[in-house]
């Protein structure tokens, strides 16, 4: 028990020390808590959107990989052969377990860009197992691919 000059410290009520040393009500700790809360979603939401954008990133890069190879493969072959004729292929591509859709268009006609010394080559790559960040977008190349004949404006 307290004491002041020798007596001791007395509350309001009869008989009862007072108590000096009080603790935190049960509301003051909800509130607390309630705050801490808050405090914790935020930063699982950051965490949570930092980890979408990195698998995005990789799964661009990936994209961009792939549409890269596919694209030199069909630079090395010759003018003539059979893989550049026009069209449109689809294929399925897994790298890095996960799947892409590779659409290559080949155009061979001035509507679209190429002509008979032309060729219009567009590669394309979706991630297929993407979630919604990368529902609607896409990788695409496009090249101009040249005969190697001299054309009439070389004498």
């Amino acid at each position: 028990m307290k004491q002041v000059n020798g007596k001791p410290l007395m509350s309001g009520r009869k008989g009862k020390p007072a108590r000096t040393d009080r603790g935190f009500t049960l509301i003051e700790t909800v509130v607390s808590l309630v705050i801490m809360m808050i405090v914790g979603l935020g930063a699982a939401s950051l965490f949570m959107y930092a980890v979408r954008n990195n698998s995005g990133a990789a799964d661009r890069a990936v994209a961009i990989a792939i549409a890269q190879q596919r694209m030199e493969r069909l630079r090395n072959v010759t003018f003539t052969d059979a893989s550049l004729n026009a069209g449109t292929t689809n294929t399925t591509v897994t790298s890095a377990g996960r799947g892409y859709r590779v659409q290559t268009t080949i155009c061979a006609t001035v509507a679209c860009g190429g002509s008979a010394t032309l060729k219009r080559i567009t590669v394309q790559v979706t991630p297929t197992s993407a979630g919604s960040v990368w529902a609607s977008n896409s990788v695409t190349i496009i090249s101009l691919r040249s005969t190697p004949t001299a054309g009439t404006f070389v004498n």
